[in-house]
């Protein structure tokens, strides 16, 4: 937690910055709406531009909550934190494969399986068929 409060005081120029930006993007979007409204000849064509001039505004507002957000993490909270605050060292979500095993395991020797005799038989000759000649 006081590595996010340290990084939105570090950065929070850059997040006013941005904040700003999309702030007028959407106060674009308010007026763009408001222009389209004024020309809609049909009903429809004014609630659809109606209903995008108040996603906009209700997005002007998110990010009017996240400036003061900001603000207050930036200029409140982080000041009161000490500086010598250190974040605790964390253990590792795996544990970290040592050099040498746990417990002493005996070499594996491998014994050779027994062979098994080769058995090789004979077939028997083919029968001769009536009605043939082998001369």
């Amino acid at each position: 937690m006081v590595e996010l409060v340290t990084a939105i005081r570090d950065y929070a120029a850059w997040l006013y910055a941005l904040l700003l930006a999309l702030a007028v993007r959407e106060l674009m979007a308010v007026r763009r709406a408001g222009k389209e409204r004024r020309r809609a000849m049909f009903s429809l064509e004014r609630e659809a531009a109606t209903s995008r001039a108040v996603r906009s505004l209700i997005i002007l507002l998110l990010l009017f909550t996240i400036a003061a957000g900001v603000y207050t993490t930036a200029e409140v909270i982080a000041p009161t934190l000490p500086d010598a605050t250190l974040p605790a060292p964390s253990l590792p979500l795996a544990p970290v494969p040592t050099a040498v095993p746990a417990t002493w395991m005996p070499p594996v020797t491998r014994v050779p399986s027994p062979r098994l005799p080769i058995i090789v038989t004979a077939t028997p000759p083919a029968p001769l068929v009536s009605g043939t000649d082998e001369s």
